[in-house]
């Protein structure tokens, strides 16, 4: 780890296969969206996946390489 709390990075949430919206984290490597309820791929350096409940917050982390 080299402290770089990876700012500049694209990430972006699809939903049956379609981009439903992206972004690009801020400097201290920070992200968020806005979703309505549902199944999520969230992508960046790394794919995972997401469940929104209605009135929720959902936290992850992006454990990105360094190159």
């Amino acid at each position: 780890m080299n402290g770089d709390p990876g700012g500049g990075i694209t990430v972006t949430v699809s939903s049956e296969g379609r981009q439903v919206a992206s972004a690009v984290t801020h400097q201290d490597g920070l992200f968020s969206f806005d979703l309505p309820p549902g199944d999520y791929t969230v992508s960046g350096c790394m794919t995972f996946q997401v469940r929104v409940s209605a009135d929720a917050t959902t936290k992850h982390d992006l454990n990105c390489p360094i190159p």
